[in-house]
């Protein structure tokens, strides 16, 4: 393990007629930076974004080998597509998308499997797997038993899936809108646990347990236990909450329970995307300072939400700021089924 981890103090436009004005340019604007000879450089500055921190290496399932961040989005299949095709230089290898445990139907995962498959190369599904339903917790019916047919019909989607997946079972707890309570959530946590694991032996399934970090609330509470989690997980959509002490005794946690940690989901909250948000100082850079710095931090999603306002594109300068960021070693993007393999330590035999 290492040391003690660094916590921070191809188309024209006429093929397009429906295409609203933004669309077309991030598109001209994709290729033009796809063919290296964009006429302006962007590229954000080490002094801008801070020092890159090797990463830890814990060697949990599906931890990226090689020094690497895990890159992603979400969360819905139409957004997923627009930021696939903004950033065609630096496309995401996680697809994140959200399932409700109590409403879930057999056949659930044809849609995750729809998604995936429509891409050239390896998707990794990123699944937030909610406990509570129209802002109700049903936590203590999970540990009760009384879902265990839903469990049976989220393991055998899970299993057609026949690739790596990150469950983030139960995922913002600690936010009033999800509502958990600790030890039932943690009875409940380690119900799904075993089911997938024990009862129908799915070995391709990395459990991530998920923090809001915005809440600010206590989290060791609702700790399941090390044998029932991978990976550690934060969702983050305020700024400050990357330099609150709460943020950083997670991370240093984190790394005591020998694990990394992935940042669940990430999108600016009551901001607008637009070429006067001036968004990528008041909250990408310190995002990317955030993710540079803590040698823990191993995988990121951010949620492209056209609904929300969040689209990546609504500030063509941003998306520039944003790719340039991406285009570099340090992250791991959408790749060949090989070098997936080889990086996730995946052997799908």
């Amino acid at each position: 393990m290492s040391p003690s981890p660094q916590l921070p103090v191809q188309a024209d436009l006429r093929r397009c007629p429906r295409a609203s004005l933004w669309c077309c340019l991030a598109w001209l604007l994709s290729a033009v930076l796809a063919a290296g000879c964009a006429g302006t450089d962007l590229r954000p500055t080490p002094a801008e974004l801070g020092p890159y921190v090797s990463r830890n290496d814990y060697l949990r399932l599906f931890e990226p080998r090689g020094d690497k961040i895990l890159h992603g989005a979400g969360a819905n299949p139409v957004d997923f597509a627009a930021y696939w095709r903004e950033l065609s230089r630096t496309p995401p290898l996680l697809y994140a998308t959200h399932i409700d445990l109590s409403t879930l139907r057999p056949g659930w995962v044809l849609q995750v499997l729809e998604v995936v498959d429509r891409y050239p190369v390896v998707l990794i599904p990123q699944i937030a797997l909610s406990l509570t339903y129209d802002g109700r917790p049903y936590e203590v019916n999970v540990a009760r038993g009384e879902l265990d047919r839903q469990l049976e019909i989220l393991c055998e989607g899970l299993a057609m899936l026949r690739r790596p997946v990150f469950l983030r079972i139960g995922y913002g707890f600690g936010s009033p809108a999800t509502g958990y309570r600790p030890e039932p959530y943690r009875h409940a946590w380690q119900r799904v646990v075993e089911t997938i694991r024990v009862q129908h032996g799915l070995r391709d399934v990395a459990m991530v347990w998920c923090y809001a970090a915005d809440s600010g609330a206590e989290f060791m509470p609702f700790f399941p236990g090390s044998e029932y989690v991978d990976w550690w997980g934060l969702d983050l959509f305020d700024p400050r909450t990357t330099q609150t002490r709460r943020t950083r005794d997670f991370l240093l946690a984190a790394y005591q329970h020998g694990c990394p940690v992935m940042i669940g989901e990430t999108m600016p909250r009551g901001v607008r995307i637009d070429p006067d948000s001036r968004i990528w100082e008041r909250w990408f850079v310190p995002l990317f300072v955030f993710i540079r710095s803590n040698p823990g931090i191993k995988a990121f999603c951010y949620i492209n939400w056209d609904a929300g306002g969040t689209r990546i594109s609504g500030d063509l300068d941003l998306l520039m700021r944003y790719v340039q960021t991406l285009d570099d070693a340090m992250f791991l993007h959408a790749a060949p089924l090989e070098e997936v393999r080889w990086r996730l330590g995946w052997d799908p035999s």
